[in-house]
């Protein structure tokens, strides 16, 4: 009874609404009656996740997401945000693309940890510590950059179709500006 009640709070969710993404160690009730979406290293005999990710609207549950660590995955940031639909999120060496209806995801393995999650109502970017992916609407990936660094990427703005940022080249602190343009990736300079 819970899992379809849970089901069908889901096509609630509205621009008007007031939803919340929360990252736990643990959970309790009502969250523990939820069917969750699995993302990760998820090992064979399931266990504990490393972390639980709940969506929930006017604090009604309406998605749970447990989170496995993989060993050969480095886990130094993470973030979830909500956007065409999607709960996205940035974890380990992937970014997720969950739906918040069906809780079904496409994942974008990144090739190096995910760094961080930029967005507007025209795109998705997502950053990992070499290169930045451009996310289409429907969840599918519409380009992969270059190399842009080799210990992380940040994107500092989006103007006239350029995105500019600075990518770290020399570790600790030897970043380097780039230039890409936003609808194919390629080197702008």
């Amino acid at each position: 009874m819970a899992k379809t009640r849970f089901r069908e709070q889901r096509w609630f969710l509205t621009p008007m609404s007031d939803p919340m993404i929360t990252w736990h160690d643990s959970i309790d009730s009502p969250w523990l009656e939820m069917p969750p979406t699995l993302i990760g290293g998820i090992p064979a005999g399931l266990g504990t996740p490393n972390k639980y990710i709940l969506l929930a609207e006017d604090d009604y549950p309406m998605l749970r997401v447990d989170a496995y660590q993989s060993s050969d995955a480095s886990y130094p940031f993470h973030d979830a945000l909500i956007w065409h639909g999607f709960l996205t999120v940035g974890w380990g060496d992937c970014a997720y693309l969950i739906d918040i209806d069906s809780g079904a995801f496409t994942k974008h393995a990144l090739g190096h940890y995910f760094g961080h999650i930029y967005t507007n109502d025209e795109y998705l970017l997502i950053a990992s510590g070499e290169r930045l992916r451009r996310i289409r609407c429907d969840g599918s990936l519409q380009w992969t950059s270059d190399v842009l660094g080799i210990d992380g990427v940040v994107v500092r703005d989006v103007s006239q179709g350029i995105i500019t940022g600075d990518g770290e080249w020399d570790p600790p602190g030897g970043w380097q500006p780039f230039c890409v343009y936003l609808d194919s990736g390629l080197n702008a300079k």
